[in-house]
Order: structure tokens, then C-alpha cells, then sequence
């Protein structure tokens, strides 16, 4: 069987008024037998350029299947060769063709063959594939969509296939989590919630679940394996108390660190409670004393102390 790998360059076409070099009758015959096979340009129906270089024909007699890490005999080869989108050269587009052999797999027939710069049903590079979803997740997806010149729909399922790759790569995330971090993010202006598990030791995600609460959390804590919650030592989260009650019941040994924006906000509200409970106090001993009489003292009355002067003139500026 014989295959070939060619790649395609679009890119605008030129003004036709623009006068190029002149080139002679024999210079021009002498460039066209001297040029590789394979080796072209030619216009397009879009109006552009076309650059296409063929790759060199191999023998082979068995191929990877797209799906599994095993090789499938060739069966034959289309006649159509199948074009994928590749990284862009500067302003023209690029695309890889090639006519994929199938082979066949002894438990779903007759399939395409695996190609190494490409996934699954995907007609696009996996370059490409991997810079649309970092744009995505700096500045998404409808912005990496324009700047790609893709489509948005395309943008989501490039997404989702680049996540499942790297979470191939990354093996178990549950293992080794020692340091875990849990908090909630908010997504569309607050109105949803996301539940987010970190892995401190590793820097990265573990576990991301859809909206937050106990329930969430409990079924985080039910996909480990009890000899991994035994392995968390230390649990980073907010005040939130129904983080609390599950990391308690689930990892009873673990140590509770609290982030240092909300040990402060709790820190006033004790202030403000002391201070409330000041207040009461001296309000109940200011009605519980004599009252003054109604009009100007008398010459013989008991002066009473000005406490307004007295928390007026105080260096404590709790007390004001």
C-alpha cells in the first residue's frame, strides 16, 4: 500500500496589475525539468495560492487503529485524501492531506487508520488543537474562535478532546494528595457554581464538580479509595461550614488551614459582638441608675460625671 502526506498553504492571491520579474523561454523549461515531483503551485477556487509538497510513499502492511494502541491489517486505501486543519503560516492557512488507509479491527470492522498529528474524528492538528484551547482559557472561546478563524462550535470540541489528552497524560490525580485545597468558583455573573479540588503538592486541578454544597463535596470524598483519604493531611478552604462538616466526617485526621481573607473577616465579627455586648451592658447601668430631674439642677443637687467627655478624651480608639 502507498500513502502520501501533502501539505496546502493558502494565501491571498496577488493583484493581477502587479508586473513580476520576466523570466525566458529557456530559464522557464529549464526550472520546470529540474523541479521535484510532487512539488507545485497552482490557484484555487477560492482565489488563493495553493502550495502543496507530497510526502514519500512507504510499503506498510499494518497500521494503528484510531482508538486502541494495537495495529490492524490494511485493507485498502480511498481514492479521496483526507484534509485537516494545521497552524496557520503567518496570514495564509494551512492544511495537511493525506489518503488514509483503513484497516480492520477484528471488533468494529473496517475503520480509518490512526494518524500521529491528528485525533479521533477531529479535522484538525493537534498543534492547533492544543493553541485554540490556551487562548480559550485566557480569553474564550469566542475570541480564540475569531482569532483561529474557526468555527465556535468547533472551539468546545477542541476544548473537551485537548482535557482529555492531558488527562491522560497525567495518570491518577487522586494519588498523593496530601495538601488539598477545596473552594467554589462562580460563572455566569454568580448566578452558577463550580466545586473545585486543588492538589497544592502537584499545582493542579484534581476534581471539578457542577454547583456547590455538601452533597457535592461528599461525592468527591466517595470517588477515593480509603487508603487515599487516609493521605490527606492538610485541607485548605474558606469559612463555609458545610466544608467543615464533610472534610470532618471524611478525613477526620486531616489539619484544617483557613485562608488568611476570611480568619480576618471572622476576627471582626468577634470585635463586632464584644463591642454589642459593651453597649448592652452600659446601657442596662444607665437605666438602671437614678435619673436626673427634668429641668436645670437645683444648687444642692449631686453633680453627675459626663461619661461623653470622659470616652471623649480616652486614647483608646476602640472605646470612641
Amino acid at each position: 500500500m502507498t500513502r502520501g502526506i501533502s501539505v496546502k498553504v493558502f494565501s491571498p492571491k496577488k493583484n493581477r496589475r502587479e508586473k513580476g520579474p520576466r523570466v525566458g523561454y529557456r530559464s522557464a523549461q529549464k526550472t520546470a525539468r529540474h523541479r521535484p515531483r510532487g512539488r507545485g503551485i497552482r490557484e484555487n477556487r477560492r482565489g488563493g495560492r495553493l502550495a502543496r509538497r507530497r510526502g514519500q510513499a512507504a510499503q506498510v502492511a499494518a497500521l494503528p487503529l484510531p482508538w486502541m494502541r494495537q495495529e490492524g491489517p490494511v485493507c485498502d486505501v480511498p481514492p479521496q485524501a483526507r484534509r485537516r486543519r494545521a497552524p496557520d503560516f503567518g496570514a495564509a492557512r494551512v492544511f495537511l492531506e493525506c489518503k488514509l488507509p483503513r484497516v480492520e479491527c477484528p471488533g468494529c470492522g473496517i475503520r480509518s487508520a490512526a494518524v500521529p498529528r491528528a485525533g479521533r474524528a477531529s479535522g484538525f492538528a493537534r498543534e492547533l488543537e492544543e493553541q485554540v484551547a490556551w487562548l480559550a482559557a485566557r480569553a474564550g472561546k469566542k475570541a480564540a474562535a475569531a482569532l483561529m478563524r474557526i468555527d465556535r462550535k468547533s472551539a468546545g470540541g477542541i476544548c473537551k478532546r485537548v482535557c482529555d489528552r492531558l488527562d491522560g497524560r497525567a495518570g491518577n490525580r487522586f494519588d498523593g494528595l496530601a495538601g488539598t485545597g477545596i473552594d467554589e468558583a462562580s460563572h455566569k455573573k454568580g448566578r452558577k457554581y463550580t466545586t473545585v479540588v486543588l492538589d497544592h503538592d502537584a499545582g493542579r486541578v484534581a476534581w471539578c464538580g457542577e454547583k456547590h454544597g455538601k452533597a457535592v463535596l461528599e461525592s468527591f470524598f466517595d470517588l477515593l479509595a480509603p487508603e487515599q483519604r487516609a493521605a490527606i493531611t492538610v485541607v485548605t478552604a474558606d469559612g463555609a461550614r458545610w466544608i467543615a462538616e464533610v472534610v470532618e466526617g471524611k478525613c477526620p485526621d486531616a489539619e484544617r488551614v483557613m485562608d488568611p481573607f476570611h480568619v480576618a473577616g471572622r476576627m471582626t465579627d468577634a470585635l463586632d459582638e464584644v463591642r454589642r455586648q459593651a453597649r448592652r451592658r452600659a446601657g442596662e447601668s444607665e437605666r438602671s441608675g437614678p435619673k436626673s430631674p427634668v429641668g436645670r439642677p437645683e444648687k444642692g443637687d449631686e453633680k453627675k460625671p459626663d461619661k461623653a467627655s470622659e470616652i471623649k478624651g480616652c486614647s483608646y480608639g476602640f472605646v470612641k
